[in-house]
């Protein structure tokens, strides 16, 4: 029986012939034109980079200034008491009442980290809430049932277009008008 540290390579697994014994010279031009080339692509990811870090308008600032709602004090209507409130994480001092439409009763409130959310409580249905961070560029939305956006809190700058069917309902609060 022969094993392969008997054999020599050359009889293990053949005759190799002329393979890699060929030198392949690689032109200075086309080493020039790889550098180039990466040193473009450097570039163009350290500017992509540069362009996609936040900028002064995303930077957070106080929720009432982006929803007016929240500067006012909090009366009976604004207040969300018993399971509404369990799964939520909006603090309960914090709620403002928007406005009632057809896709339920929506409220305003923030988070201990100071998040805007948008709550909204359908009759029979578990409350729905989406949170963002306080920012000029502020736009939470909720869902219906088939995953299409129906409720909207933004800023002007980010409101829906009336064109695709969106209605102001109060203040930074559109609905989808279908």
């Amino acid at each position: 029986m022969t094993t392969f540290e008997d054999l020599d390579l050359g009889e293990a697994f053949g005759d190799f012939g002329d393979a890699g014994t060929e030198t392949h010279r690689r032109s200075r031009a086309l080493t020039v034109l790889a550098f180039v080339l990466a040193s473009v692509l450097v570039v163009a990811g350290v500017l992509w980079l540069r362009d996609a870090r936040p900028t002064a308008t995303s930077e957070a600032v106080a929720p009432a200034t982006l929803v007016a709602a929240l500067a006012a004090a909090q009366g009976p209507a604004d207040v969300l008491t018993g399971a509404a409130l369990e799964d939520l994480s909006v603090r309960p001092d914090s709620t403002r009442l928007l406005t009632t439409t057809a896709h339920g009763t929506h409220y305003v409130g923030l988070t201990a980290s100071d998040h805007v959310c948008l709550v909204t409580i359908r009759s029979g249905m578990l409350p729905a809430e989406a949170c963002a961070t306080a920012t000029e560029r502020l736009s939470v939305s909720l869902a219906d049932a088939d995953g299409a956006a129906v409720v909207v809190l933004a800023t002007p700058s980010r409101a829906p277009a009336a064109s695709d069917g969106w209605v102001e309902a109060a203040p930074s609060l559109y609905v989808r008008n279908d």
